[in-house]
């Protein structure tokens, strides 16, 4: 058996008190604790991140990586060694740029590998996010574009 990872390490400094506070309650969401409903629990997720939909099921929400929160400095560290969860963590940098920092842009590198020397398991790619839109590229997904496109010419 061979086991997936997928990696990650990115920082966000200079960030307003506002924003600390926020990303204590985001990184620290509970539905089943906090809520006494789905449906409530879902209302409230949702306004916290502004968002109108969300990347999983509010009872499976838990930020699925490493989140290191300097209040002194400002600064708040995203990690994950061996299983990050890249599309929860897209909603938080989204909605922290959206209420707190509105010209910032984040952009996070990140690798897809695997404990084993298995076909199609490694990889990676990157996540760009700015207050209007969330852009990622994936490595895998641009390799099968490549080998698409120069096949026409071959």
């Amino acid at each position: 058996m061979a086991n997936n990872y997928t990696q990650f390490s990115e920082q966000i400094n200079e960030l307003p008190a506002e924003a600390i506070a926020w990303l204590y309650k985001v990184t620290t969401f509970n539905a089943e604790d906090d809520y006494a409903g789905s449906e409530e629990a879902e209302a409230a997720l949702k306004k916290l991140l502004c968002s109108e939909d969300l990347p999983c099921a509010v009872e499976d929400w838990g930020c699925m990586c490493d989140v290191d929160i300097d209040d002194d400095a400002g600064s708040v560290w995203f990690s994950a060694g061996e299983r990050g969860d890249l599309e929860q963590l897209a909603y938080i940098i989204h909605g922290l740029i959206k209420q707190f920092i509105p010209s910032y842009v984040f952009s996070l590198t990140y690798s897809e590998t695997c404990s084993k020397p298995r076909l199609g398991e490694f990889g990676g790619g990157c996540m760009v996010i700015a207050k209007g839109e969330i852009r990622s590229w994936s490595a895998y997904a641009q390799a099968k574009e490549f080998v698409k496109e120069l096949s026409k010419t071959q």
